[in-house]
C-alpha cells in the first residue's frame, strides 16, 4: 500500500469481517466482499470505521468507493475504503432513472401505478419513465419533475406487484 490505489467502486455481499487493533491502539476492519464472480478484501479504518463501519455486517450487501491496491500480505487485491454505502444509499446515490414497463389495456392499472408512485414522491430526485406497449403503439413517457421519487425497496416491490406492470428497472 505504498502507492495510492486506483479509484474503484465495488459491491458485494459481506462474507467475512475481521477487526484488529493497530500498533497505535486504534481499530482497523478488514471485510471480504463477494459478488459471485470473485472476492476482494476491503480495509476500513479511522473515522470511516467509526461512522460507517456498522454497515459492514455479515450477509449485508454494500457498495464501497475506495482505492484499489495490492495487499502486501496476501499478494491479492484489496480496497482501502473511502466511502461505504448500504444498498439503499447506493441506489439513491448512483441511480439515474426508474423505468416502469407497463403492458395493459386496463386504464385502472395506470391509476394503481399513479397511486404507488404518489406515495414515494416526497423529496425524490430520481426521474421516472414509463415504457408503454399495446397492440397498436409503443411509447416511452418521462413523468414530470414533480414525479421524481426515492428509489426505495418498498417502492420497487409495490410497483412489481402492480397489475399491468411487467418490469421495474433502476438504471445506473
Amino acid at each position: 500500500w505504498g502507492q495510492r490505489g486506483l479509484d474503484a467502486v465495488v459491491s458485494g455481499l459481506v462474507t467475512d469481517i475481521r477487526i484488529r487493533a493497530t500498533n497505535r491502539g486504534s481499530k482497523i476492519m478488514t471485510a471480504t466482499l463477494d459478488d459471485r464472480s470473485g472476492k476482494v478484501d476491503v480495509v476500513v479504518s479511522g473515522e470511516l470505521l467509526e461512522g460507517d463501519g456498522a454497515k459492514m455486517q455479515a450477509d449485508a450487501i454494500v457498495v464501497v468507493d475506495g482505492g484499489l491496491g495490492i495487499d502486501s500480505f496476501s499478494g491479492g487485491y484489496s480496497i482501502r475504503a473511502r466511502q461505504i454505502y448500504s444498498i439503499e444509499e447506493a441506489r439513491e446515490r448512483f441511480a439515474r432513472l426508474l423505468l416502469v414497463t407497463w403492458r395493459s389495456k386496463n386504464l385502472d392499472s395506470l391509476q394503481n401505478i399513479h397511486s404507488t408512485l404518489a406515495n414515494h414522491r416526497s423529496g425524490g430526485r430520481l426521474p421516472v419513465y414509463i415504457d408503454y406497449t399495446n397492440e397498436e403503439a409503443t411509447a416511452r413517457i418521462k413523468l414530470g419533475d414533480d414525479w421524481q421519487i426515492n428509489p426505495t425497496a418498498q417502492l420497487i416491490e409495490s410497483l412489481t406487484r402492480t397489475e399491468g406492470v411487467s418490469d421495474v428497472d433502476i438504471v445506473y
